[in-house]
């Protein structure tokens, strides 16, 4: 929800000064609040196994989540047929891009002295067969050039990749010592948006100056 309602500007922004989370973030930290009325009656009490778990059963009709989710849920129930579609976070269409960013990294160490065992490795994984495997194992998406994702239930998600309407994940750009995770639990727990928005500022601000 924060890539497309604030989109790729947002950091370089604050970073700036010329924003801050109490200016920008007041629609997010609304949106993530109506969203708890559509989900679980005890969001707190359940975990991510849980909710796959869940949904593999047939207890809801949508899931708010990643395709990294989906194998685990095939696993649950092999049968089950599913569908993905972007997450419709503004009610312009033209605004909703797929929140997409990399999940899989190949690199091999300065110091390694096994340098050209290492790259063999690597090529060997980059070979289209392979990015193909993987990339069906894992209803992923590759970046290896002529390998194309297939798989029905992320089918709805093929237009935003031919259309380039991809945006990354927002937290990539937040430093981890805010903390980011904590700060929205006890958000979406004490729903106090001021609170919350003063304390993204405070955290930002905190790690900033250590600088």
């Amino acid at each position: 929800m924060d890539s497309n309602l604030q989109g790729d500007n947002f950091i370089e922004g604050r970073k700036s000064g010329k924003t801050t989370f109490q200016q920008s973030y007041r629609e997010i930290a609304e949106k993530q609040l109506k969203l708890m009325a559509y989900g679980s009656k005890d969001p707190f009490g359940k975990g991510y196994n849980d909710g796959n778990a869940a949904f593999a059963k047939g207890e809801s009709v949508m899931y708010l989540q990643g395709v990294w989710a989906i194998p685990e849920i095939k696993k649950a129930n092999p049968n089950m047929e599913i569908g993905s579609f972007p997450f419709p976070a503004s009610n312009d269409v033209s605004k909703n891009r797929l929140v997409s960013g990399v999940d899989t990294l190949l690199t091999i160490s300065a110091t390694t002295r096994h340098q050209e065992e290492a790259k063999k490795w690597i090529d060997f994984l980059l070979k289209p067969e392979n990015a193909k495997f993987f990339i069906d194992d894992q209803k992923a998406f590759s970046t290896v050039k002529g390998v194309n994702q297939s798989d029905p239930s992320v089918s709805g998600l093929n237009e935003s990749f031919q259309k380039g309407m991809l945006v990354d994940f927002a937290d990539h750009y937040f430093p981890t010592a805010m903390k980011v995770d904590k700060l929205n639990q006890s958000f979406l727990q004490n729903k106090n948006i001021e609170s919350y928005l003063n304390q993204l500022d405070v955290e930002w601000n905190k790690v900033q100056s250590r600088k």
